[in-house]
């Protein structure tokens, strides 16, 4: 149905190299290397300058369930590329705020709730339009741009802040967070001739019962497994450095250890697109929360440091693996007139998990000065998430035989969001 000369590996290509300045990326890594320069500079604590992170990460998840539902409606590649840029104009814009606290809250809000569009649901949107059989390998190595960002970021942040300070720093990186994505949308990611027409089509038809997927059962279980596996998997990363120096590690051991997560992860985003595409998705995640499972376990009880990294290595492999199974997950189960909305809903849950996990495990620790009670919470939150996942059932959407099958509009319109599945629709 859809011809298109572009080859579509380029929008892999492309989606890859946006997800550098993702804004988990951004998130996690540079937002941690300015913080104490800002603290320094305004006379507040760590604990205040931390706070900017969990603005970002509320405006996130409103702006993950806009973004999803924008993409629906308007298409992929312009409704991103505007939000986009405005995601890097925040972030420079960090570089003039005056000494109050209230305006820093409020920019890092607008920041996550922009950054929503810089995820990997806009390029997943590509990617299931061109791919079926390699899907999720395609997925996967977007998705390791995010952990390969993650190794460059302090790369540059680093000597940016020392050689002309945290102000620079932010101007530098949001420059960079915006002309790198809008780029690679304008060159390079494409989606067949006809296909966002067509989708958004279907999803104006649909609009009336936008939120029909509330009602389907497989919507409501993915939801709840990625928000149990993001607040147990993120919850604990934030702890390896403090676990590691009170047990009289040196800061950078406990660093190198938290390392070995990022660069797990990098690997555990490609290996979970390559085996997705050949083992049933579910079968595979489970798996891969089991080894979260055993990660959270080892890290927290380990005693020798070689059985911490070995848990560290475990807990990457959830960590990386998460953004894979979202996409490809959705894109089994639900009709791609869809995509956005049921995507961005969950990552929203992915979001605010994560969030939750950082702040009350933090507080956990605070009140019971131990990590044994919480620990055993979490292995036991992370087994709901492996029982919803494999009450998922067989594919909607299964893949076909070829590596490069179009959409099939009938099949795509003839499974209403509720999940119910019609007798009269056959697989494609």
């Amino acid at each position: 149905m859809f011809n298109n000369a572009h080859n579509r590996w380029w929008s892999v290509a492309g989606g890859t190299l946006a997800m550098l300045l993702g804004s988990s990326t951004i998130a996690a890594f540079m937002f941690g290397i300015f913080a104490k320069a800002i603290g320094q500079e305004f006379g507040w604590s760590r604990t205040s300058v931390a706070l900017g992170l969990t603005a970002y990460t509320i405006g996130n998840g409103f702006g993950i369930g806009f973004i999803g539902a924008a993409i629906d409606k308007w298409g992929a590649r312009w409704t991103t590329g505007v939000m986009i840029s405005l995601f890097g104009l925040s972030i420079a814009a960090v570089s003039l705020i005056p000494q109050s606290f209230p305006i820093f809250l409020a920019i890092f809000v607008v920041i996550g709730f922009f950054g929503s569009a810089a995820v990997m649901v806009p390029y997943a949107v590509a990617v299931c339009a061109q791919f079926d059989k390699q899907r999720g390998l395609a997925l996967g190595i977007i998705n390791s741009g995010n952990g390969i960002g993650g190794m460059l970021v302090p790369v540059i942040a680093v000597p940016l802040l020392e050689k002309f300070g945290w102000r620079t720093g932010y101007v530098s990186f949001g420059l960079m967070a915006a002309l790198i994505p809008v780029l690679c949308l304008l060159l390079l990611v494409r989606v067949p001739e006809g296909f966002e027409a067509e989708r958004k089509s279907k999803s104006a038809i649909d609009g009336s019962r936008s939120f029909q997927f509330l009602r389907n059962r497989n919507f409501w279980l993915l939801f709840t497994a990625i928000g149990l596996i993001s607040f147990s998997t993120f919850g604990v990363t934030s702890q390896i450095l403090p676990i590691l120096t009170d047990r009289g590690y040196a800061p950078a051991v406990a660093g190198g250890v938290l390392s070995t997560v990022g660069l797990s992860s990098v690997c555990a985003r490609l290996g979970t697109g390559f085996f997705v595409d050949r083992i049933f998705a579910p079968f595979v995640t489970s798996v891969i929360f089991v080894a979260a499972m055993v990660g959270i376990w080892l890290i927290v009880h380990g005693g020798a440091l070689p059985i911490i990294t070995t848990g560290a290595v475990l807990l990457g492999i959830g960590l990386g693996a998460e953004g894979d199974v979202i996409t490809y997950l959705v894109s089994r189960y639900f009709p791609i007139h869809s995509f956005g909305r049921v995507t961005g809903s969950i990552w929203m849950t992915f979001a605010w998990g994560g969030a939750a996990g950082t702040l009350l495990i933090s507080k956990s620790y605070d009140t019971f000065k131990s990590y044994d009670g919480v620990v055993l919470v979490l292995m036991g939150l992370v087994a709901i998430g492996i029982v919803c996942v494999l009450s998922l059932g067989t594919y909607i959407f299964p893949p076909t035989h070829g590596a490069r099958a179009p959409i099939n509009a009938a099949r795509e319109q003839a499974v209403p969001l509720n999940g119910e599945r019609p007798s009269s629709a056959s697989p494609r």
